[in-house]
């Protein structure tokens, strides 16, 4: 298999195929294929077997060892994928079972672990293991654009069809009230999943108050996040209302680091010693307070799973970004003076290819708290975790959901919630029992919330979703919501926050029915005058910059004009 996969990457080149010029080999990939060929033809002798496998490994590494960067291109770009699915092609045209599939990505795994093993041990003649797997062990580890992460997602695939998946879950409502049910023999109540959020949101309280802040209060970052300002459409690179200087949490970023320093108490358990300016970090205290704020984010990551209403996948959830960043928006805002995360997912990228946007609203109470954590707490884990040279150390600067040792995909947040429903929740569950549970009491008790079309919007050519996205974009909203889709999406977390037990103002919901029966968004609200600042001050600054583009663009055309005699 590995034999194969190396002379069609050769082939590949040497023939000029028209992938070369689609997905086109580096200069480390083509030089060891063209080393590879020159040790084939020459002629046989000890010396050239080792020329033959220095090339082997050489052009191995060359594609396993490399992580794309561009990643607006599909896994088709990457040389081993293409393999794969060459391989998978059958004499008569078609794809193989599923089964076989499985077969051929194993030996490829195989293949990968073995080149990037032998590389580590040749690397250990100079260097110590830890410092060798850190430079290596991330080709061989899932989330990263390499060759490895790439065969492993199909591997997933085929194994889910292969090998079947469970059943959905069997539901049979056990009153007449539609409050308590049995969902594969076991017995649920709504009242049961309220208690349990409860729980695990004091739970959470707890730890982070005695065993990440050691009982420091920080009275003064006292805050509500109905205060707080965000411009939504704000793109600006690492801008999110956490780290906007308008809302003061900035000021906070080392403000828990110097505390549990000048803390004589506590002090030990991160440092041992300071020596001619340098800081010897008790590893074993820094690694202990860095597992407390792991657990403590497991169960906001739970808790947020269950209150912001009707459950999305965890997969979209391990995708959420806590700043903007060059190839993706954040996933965390404020709207309507709450937390609000924004999902993005495709159901039908056959059909339009285009991602749609979805609003999860927090409950007052479970926002602010995961504001706190993200101002005091994440940039301490950030650099905590970079002093004990952990590999995912960098992730706390992206992710929301991640810890010192990785980011969390579906699989981690799906064994998280398991974990957390079996030990402290009415019933053993996992995600998609929870899931088929929530829809069910959602679609039993709340009602259904709509948009209905205005007749002028269809006069004009559009409807009302259209009409609202081209011309009726506020500050509060992003290019993918319109003003009522945030207010649909608003009123029902609302709605499922004040069903599981969350205090909600009875006249702030008879408000958003009044906005939403009306279709007047936002009518009668007061203009939070440090968003319109925050929104004008970046319109300037986008000014700003198409101006330096366009006296760039003229500057070189006069230029050229000059020369040729215009």
């Amino acid at each position: 298999m590995f034999a194969r996969l190396l002379w069609s990457v050769v082939r590949t080149i040497e023939q000029g195929h028209r992938w070369c010029e689609e997905y086109p080999f580096d200069d480390s990939q083509r030089n060891a294929a063209g080393e590879l060929r020159e040790a084939i033809e020459a002629e046989q002798s000890d010396g050239a077997d080792a020329a033959m496998l220095a090339a082997i490994h050489q052009l191995g590494l060359a594609l396993f060892c490399k992580e794309r960067e561009d990643i607006s291109m599909d896994d088709f770009a990457c040389p081993v994928y293409r393999f794969l699915v060459i391989s998978s092609i059958t004499e008569g045209g078609s794809f193989m079972a599923e089964s076989d599939i499985t077969n051929i990505i194993g030996k490829l795994q195989w293949t990968c672990r073995a080149m990037i093993y032998e590389e580590m041990l040749r690397k250990m003649e100079n260097m110590l293991e830890k410092r060798a797997w850190k430079k290596l062990g991330k080709y061989v580890k899932e989330g990263r654009y390499t060759a490895f992460n790439s065969i492993r997602q199909v591997l997933h695939l085929a194994s889910v069809i292969a090998y079947g998946t469970t059943g959905m879950p069997q539901i049979e409502w056990l009153d007449d009230d539609h409050d308590k049910t049995s969902i594969n023999g076991k017995a649920v109540e709504l009242e049961d999943i309220g208690k349990f959020v409860f729980e695990r949101l004091e739970a959470a309280k707890i730890v982070l108050k005695k065993e990440v802040m050691f009982g420091h209060k920080f009275e003064e970052f006292g805050f509500s996040s109905a205060k707080v300002v965000d411009a939504l459409r704000n793109r600006k690179i690492r801008y999110s209302f956490i780290d906007s200087s308008e809302n003061g949490f900035v000021k906070f970023k080392d403000k828990l680091l110097q505390t549990l320093l000048e803390d004589p108490l506590i002090n030990p358990q991160f440092v041992k010693h300071v020596r001619g300016g340098r800081v010897e970090w008790n590893k074993d205290g820094c690694m202990r307070w860095l597992k407390k704020t792991k657990a403590f984010l497991e169960t906001m990551a739970v808790v947020i799973h269950i209150v912001y209403g009707q459950p999305a996948r965890v997969e979209e959830l391990g995708t959420v970004v806590i700043k903007n960043h060059i190839n993706m928006m954040r996933g965390i805002y404020r709207s309507r003076g709450r937390v609000m995360i924004a999902l993005s997912y495709n159901k039908t990228p056959s059909t339009n290819g285009k991602d749609k946007l979805v609003a999860l609203f927090l409950p007052e109470e479970v926002g602010n708290l995961l504001v706190k954590y993200l101002s005091l707490v994440r940039p301490l884990e950030a650099f905590i975790a970079e002093q004990m040279e952990c590999e995912g150390f960098d992730n706390y600067e992206k992710l929301l959901f991640t810890d010192y040792e990785r980011a969390w995909d579906g699989q981690r947040l799906s064994e998280i919630f398991k974990r957390e429903m079996n030990a402290w929740g009415p019933a053993s569950m996992g995600v998609q029992e929870y899931r088929q549970l929530a829809n069910l009491w959602m679609r039993t008790h709340l009602k259904r919330v709509e948009l209905e079309e205005d007749l002028r919007d269809h006069q004009s050519g559009h409807n009302s979703e259209t009409a609202a996205a081209r011309y009726g974009i506020t500050s509060e909203d992003m290019n993918e919501l319109t003003p009522e889709k945030l207010l649909a999406f608003f009123y029902a977390s609302q709605d499922w926050h004040r069903l599981l037990g969350f205090k909600i103002k009875d006249l702030e919901m008879t408000m958003i029915k009044k906005e939403l029966k009306l279709g007047q968004v936002d009518s009668g609200r007061q203009v939070d005058q440090r968003e319109v600042a925050s929104m004008v001050k970046s319109a300037i600054e986008a000014g700003l910059r198409e101006v330096r583009r366009n006296f760039r663009s003229g500057a070189r055309l006069f230029m050229v004009a000059s020369v040729e005699g215009w």
